[in-house]
Protein backbone atom coordinates (compact mmCIF):
# COMPACT_ATOMS: atom_id res chain seq x y z
CA UNK A 1 0.00 0.00 0.00
CA UNK A 2 1.20 3.57 -0.86
CA UNK A 3 1.19 6.07 1.56
CA UNK A 4 -0.62 9.44 -0.02
CA UNK A 5 1.21 12.75 0.64
CA UNK A 6 0.34 16.33 -0.33
CA UNK A 7 0.77 17.20 -3.56
CA UNK A 8 3.22 20.09 -1.73
CA UNK A 9 5.24 17.68 -0.07
CA UNK A 10 6.26 15.93 -3.92
CA UNK A 11 7.08 18.48 -5.56
CA UNK A 12 10.75 18.23 -3.67
CA UNK A 13 11.10 22.14 -3.27
CA UNK A 14 11.40 23.38 0.21
CA UNK A 15 8.53 25.15 1.50
CA UNK A 16 8.45 29.02 0.76
CA UNK A 17 8.63 31.28 3.63
CA UNK A 18 6.27 33.62 5.57
CA UNK A 19 5.89 37.14 3.92
CA UNK A 20 5.52 38.31 7.53
CA UNK A 21 4.72 42.05 8.52
CA UNK A 22 4.64 44.18 5.73
CA UNK A 23 7.16 46.90 5.75
CA UNK A 24 6.48 50.41 7.14
CA UNK A 25 7.26 51.97 3.55
CA UNK A 26 5.48 54.83 3.00
CA UNK A 27 4.78 56.07 6.86
CA UNK A 28 6.47 59.09 6.53
CA UNK A 29 4.58 60.37 3.53
CA UNK A 30 1.48 59.16 5.42
CA UNK A 31 2.55 61.53 8.36
CA UNK A 32 3.22 64.45 6.09
CA UNK A 33 -0.32 63.81 4.44
CA UNK A 34 -1.94 63.88 7.28
CA UNK A 35 -0.21 67.08 8.96
CA UNK A 36 -0.99 69.02 5.92
CA UNK A 37 -4.73 67.73 6.06
CA UNK A 38 -4.98 69.20 9.39
CA UNK A 39 -3.02 72.40 8.52
CA UNK A 40 -6.38 72.90 6.31
CA UNK A 41 -5.04 72.08 2.55
CA UNK A 42 -7.30 69.85 0.66
CA UNK A 43 -6.54 66.30 -0.05
CA UNK A 44 -4.94 66.98 -3.37
CA UNK A 45 -2.93 69.77 -2.48
CA UNK A 46 -1.93 67.78 0.96
CA UNK A 47 -0.59 64.71 -1.52
CA UNK A 48 1.21 67.33 -3.46
CA UNK A 49 3.03 68.64 -0.38
CA UNK A 50 3.59 64.94 0.72
CA UNK A 51 5.47 64.18 -1.71
CA UNK A 52 2.85 61.91 -3.88
CA UNK A 53 1.13 62.11 -6.96
CA UNK A 54 -2.25 64.21 -7.03
CA UNK A 55 -4.64 61.39 -7.51
CA UNK A 56 -3.09 59.65 -4.14
CA UNK A 57 -5.17 62.24 -2.31
CA UNK A 58 -8.32 61.33 -3.42
CA UNK A 59 -7.75 57.87 -2.56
Amino acid sequence: MSIRKRRSARSGRAPLPSPGRPPVAGRDEQIRFWRAIAAGLGSEDAALEAGLSQPVGTR
